[in-house]
């Protein structure tokens, strides 16, 4: 199989409107960024005893990320027998055929490979002269991070008030949420009116979602996976982050060898495909790091998650 025939592309993704007085625009990427496309199956009308073709493609359909450790097994071909993957004796694995090969491979951007499979029909005998239908079932899985950022004001209690004075109302603003392709969403919300005023406090909600069309592997984000990297600047609300050295409650933990950076605690579960959502205290900068107004930024990430999808059932009508 040759692995080096790709081109990559470059696209742009444009931004949404800002709405709200936090929840403003959101730029979100690509969704599933492997795909896979069943081709028609070879003879269009297998018949008993004899042999067929059954393929597919996958194609890694983002135009600048890797999807890392891909795999692809058929792990059910009803009474159709494996003849050959890829013009090659079929390899088993675990009860299921490799079909990528028996080392996970690394997709680049663009590339897309086609995949093979080669059945021997069932006997007449063996459907006793009557039709029956071959389920070809197959899934993929691959390895992906997920990424955002979420960028709010933080403005001083003088320069809030002059605007007061002014305008006769509260100056407004938007956090902007920046979020990474792949199926595993991240969402960092700040809880509080935007700008945030100089040392007050600055609850925020972090939540996930799966919007690809398969699974996160056991439907879970383990202990240390989710990391919050939050600015120097930030302070963490000691009022109600009681314990040294966690956040949100005890839900996260520092990072070893980091002053700002946490992770979970204990693995989060998705329930109807997204988690629950989780609150953490911080607290704004003082007006010694804040003269007039200046915007911060939150970061989230999953890294090397594994995600797993089951391609569309192939079901192939054996004529007796």
């Amino acid at each position: 199989m040759d692995m080096s025939k790709f081109l990559p592309v470059v696209f742009i993704v444009a931004i949404a409107g800002c709405v709200g007085q936090t929840d403003g625009p959101t730029q979100t990427d690509i969704a599933d960024v492997l795909v896979t496309e069943n081709q028609p199956v070879i003879p269009s009308q297998p018949t008993a005893g004899g042999s067929l073709t059954v393929r597919f493609s996958i194609k890694n359909q983002h135009p600048i990320e890797f999807a890392d450790n891909v795999e692809a097994v058929l792990f059910d071909s009803g009474k159709c027998g494996v003849d050959k993957i890829n013009d090659a004796a079929p390899v088993a694995k675990g009860g299921s055929y490799a079909l990528l090969g028996e080392k996970p491979l690394r997709f680049a951007p663009g590339q897309q490979e086609l995949v093979k499979m080669s059945f021997n029909a069932p006997s007449q005998q063996e459907i006793v002269g009557l039709g029956a239908t071959c389920p070809i079932r197959y899934k993929v899985k691959y390895d992906f991070s997920a990424k955002s950022e979420a960028s709010f004001d933080v403005m001083s209690t003088s320069r809030l008030e002059q605007l007061e004075t002014e305008k006769g109302e509260r100056p407004t603003s938007e956090r902007t949420l920046n979020v990474g392709p792949g199926p595993i969403r991240i969402s960092v919300e700040p809880k509080t009116p935007l700008p945030a005023v100089t040392g007050s406090k600055l609850p925020i909600e972090v939540f996930v979602r799966n919007v690809g069309k398969g699974n996160i592997k056991d439907g879970e984000i383990g202990p240390e996976r989710l990391e919050l990297t939050i600015p120097d600047d930030i302070e963490i609300d000691l009022d109600r982050e009681t314990e040294i050295g966690t956040l949100c409650n005890g839900k996260f933990k520092l990072v070893s060898g980091t002053e700002k950076k946490y992770s979970n605690a204990k693995k989060i579960q998705f329930v109807k495909g997204q988690t629950n959502p989780i609150t953490c205290y911080l607290k704004a900068p003082d007006e010694s790091k804040v003269a007039t107004e200046r915007q911060y930024t939150i970061g989230a990430k999953i890294n090397n998650y594994q995600y797993e999808y089951f391609g569309q059932e192939i079901n192939v009508a054996i004529k007796p």
